[in-house]
């Protein structure tokens, strides 16, 4: 069965050259790879441009100007493969990758996808991202978070980095909104969820590049936050919402800044920072210095205080 991965490109010549190789040192090759270069006004076009001259397996978009996240679509639309693989330009793949994502596409099997792990970096921000996640992961395997997915939450545990699904059913159903800027990975699962096509997940793990500047990372975190809505419906999340704001987040800001509480609000704080930093050291191994798990936890803090922010304002801006 033949498969296209789709990628969305801007200002990426740092990485542009090395994905495209990436894909060309798989095992299996894809039969097509897609790439939308978004009006980039680096050195993005020289280089795909010049890699296409190689590989004849690559299909090129170039965009006049910048035109935003629903970009990917465009190369989505002119996909050829009835498999389609999201491919981020910073993901790197195992050289297995592809042959292991058509292996398991049997006549039953609608999605197919993994997990990532950030790649290995001398950044402390990319470090402590990394400590971060290898934490999330760490409760994620947990049989309690397991239960709480599969009764609760039942929305799946893939990296839209990491995910092939059927074009032809994705069509079908009309999962792929094209006028919504986010959210769209987990509305492509969501709709497999709920088909008679079996899903299947993959061994394969890929590293992805994680942000390495601080606006990045914010810019990330308030971005995943309007994507919140769509993971377990607009109605459980507008009541989330309106809680947060009536309760949650008044008191905090309360207890936090209001001389007569502000002492131990703070001195409670510090303690769980301590105590939980202690917590994921023995959690992890103790492969990461304590200091450093200590800073990670502030960043996830800081991460979900922005990613409340972006949850906020889809609210506020939706019509």
């Amino acid at each position: 069965m033949k498969l296209s991965t789709v990628s969305s490109v801007y200002n990426e010549d740092e990485n542009v050259k090395r994905a495209i190789q990436n894909l060309a040192s798989q095992e299996i090759v894809p039969d097509e790879a897609v790439i939308v270069n978004d009006g980039s006004t680096d050195r993005t076009k020289e280089i795909i441009d010049k890699l296409k001259q190689k590989y004849k397996w690559l299909k090129v978009i170039h965009k006049e100007k910048n035109t935003g996240r629903q970009v990917w679509f465009e190369g989505y639309k002119i996909a050829k493969g009835p498999i389609i693989t999201v491919f981020d330009i910073d993901t790197i793949p195992p050289k297995n990758w592809i042959k292991e994502i058509k292996s398991k596409f049997t006549k039953d099997v609608g999605l197919v996808g993994g997990l990532y792990v950030p790649a290995k970096s001398e950044n402390l921000l990319e470090n402590l991202q990394e400590i971060f996640i290898q934490l999330i992961i760490k409760v994620k395997n947990t049989w309690i978070y397991r239960l709480y997915r599969k009764k609760i939450d039942k929305n799946l545990l893939m990296a839209g980095t990491n995910t092939s699904f059927r074009k032809d059913f994705a069509e079908k159903l009309n999962i792929l909104p094209r006028r919504l800027p986010y959210a769209n990975d987990r509305r492509i699962q969501e709709g497999f969820r709920k088909s008679d096509y079996k899903i299947r997940f993959l061994k394969s793990i890929v590293k992805s590049r994680v942000p390495s500047s601080f606006k990045k990372f914010t810019s990330r975190w308030f971005r995943w936050g309007k994507a919140e809505p769509a993971r377990i419906g607009l109605k459980l999340n507008k009541l989330i919402l309106k809680l947060t704001q009536i309760a949650v987040i008044p008191i905090l800001l309360a207890l936090a800044f209001i001389p007569a509480t502000a002492l131990y609000f703070w001195m409670i704080a510090l303690i769980l920072l301590m105590s939980g930093g202690i917590v994921f050291y023995f959690v992890l191994g103790g492969r990461y210095d304590l200091f450093l798990i200590a800073l990670s936890l502030i960043l996830m803090a800081y991460a979900k205080i922005i990613h409340s922010l972006g949850y906020i304002h889809y609210f506020k801006t939706r019509k």
